[in-house]
């Protein structure tokens, strides 16, 4: 997979749960992970495991902290994830049990298994089904990091439709199969279950902070971001370049859309929520970028006035005119102004 070491680490002591990487990359899940990137990966787990208690082993707290930057805030994905990932159900998570999980997220990992991932997830009391309650927590919990905020009305609307949608038993709970078709309508349920750096080819060379499970959206194998930013933090021939690679994702995007008020439905959803933030940005890519998205993707941007016509989603977006601001801040750190 392109990720190598000049020579295999010695371990002089290793920690507890410690696996040898020539091991673990035979028997991690679709042997995606080649042996020199369980070394990295080690690395990785070394940072994790010493931020606050430096015993080898990966506390809730510490794993709190690489993914939200805060050991005491309270989230329910977070919790989740910890839980999913301590197989052996000790409170902590050993090496092995952190290479093994990490499998699922990796760009390879076959579909299915991240639908079968994310179904364990929302079965918050592990009862091998999604309960309404259940799936009314998890998606308050998507709200709050997507920093969105909708009337209980429209929650319970929202999750009403997944279960109108997708219990086809009508017993008010939702099984594996029942999941995987209400994720094919929603593909904004797994949208957090690929983390592409683990497949780059400088994996060793990334910031912390980018390895530390931080996941983004991909577009054409690429992060969006990297086209995003090209178009506002650039000049020249490479912003030119990075208009030309940025264009293309609201063309996707309204492909995908098609003739519908909104992503797959006729009401406000799940892919719109993971979407409208985007739209925010909108006028600083054109103000920086000189173009007019409007004029490419005229279907997209009534999806989002649309969308944006939601007192509960424009109360909970960005000024635009901030975002403008903050941008203009960037290039001038760039040194592109």
């Amino acid at each position: 997979m392109g990720c190598s070491l000049s020579k295999k680490k010695k371990i002089a002591i290793p920690p507890p749960g410690y696996e040898d990487p020539d091991l673990l990359a035979s028997v991690t899940p679709w042997t995606i992970v080649t042996a020199a990137e369980v070394e990295v990966l080690y690395e990785l787990f070394k940072k994790l495991s010493s931020s606050i208690i430096d015993d080898g082993l990966i506390h809730k707290e510490e794993f709190q902290l690489a993914l939200l930057g805060n050991r005491n805030r309270n989230n329910l994905f977070a919790d989740r994830i910890f839980d999913v990932f301590d197989v052996k159900r000790n409170g902590v998570i050993e090496f092995g049990e952190f290479v093994r999980s990490l499998g699922v997220f990796h760009p390879n990992a076959p579909v299915h298994e991240k639908i079968k991932f994310a179904f364990k997830l929302y079965d918050l009391r592990q009862t091998g089904f999604i309960e309404r309650e259940e799936l009314k927590e998890m998606v308050i919990a998507l709200l709050h990091e997507s920093e969105l905020v909708l009337s209980e009305d429209m929650i319970e609307v929202m999750v009403d439709k997944a279960f109108t949608e997708t219990d086809r038993n009508n017993d008010g709970k939702i099984d594996v199969d029942e999941w995987k078709d209400l994720v094919s309508m929603n593909p904004a349920l797994i949208k957090n279950m690929t983390l592409p750096y683990l497949k780059d080819e400088n994996l060793k060379e990334k910031s912390p902070l980018l390895l530390q499970m931080n996941p983004v959206l991909i577009h054409n194998g690429k992060p969006m971001y990297e086209a995003q930013r090209k178009v506002y933090a650039t000049k020249g021939e490479e912003q030119e370049t990075g208009k030309k690679e940025f264009i293309e994702i609201p063309k996707t995007l309204e492909s995908e859309l098609g003739d519908k008020p909104y992503f797959g439905s006729d009401d406000f959803g799940y892919v719109d929520i993971g979407l409208i933030g985007f739209y925010t940005w909108f006028p600083g890519y054109e103000k920086f970028g000189n173009f007019n998205i409007e004029a490419e993707c005229p279907k997209l941007i009534a999806w989002a006035k649309r969308s944006m016509q939601r007192e509960s989603v424009a109360k909970s977006l960005p000024d635009p005119e901030k975002v403008v601001e903050f941008m203009a801040m960037l290039r001038k750190r760039f040194g592109v102004e």
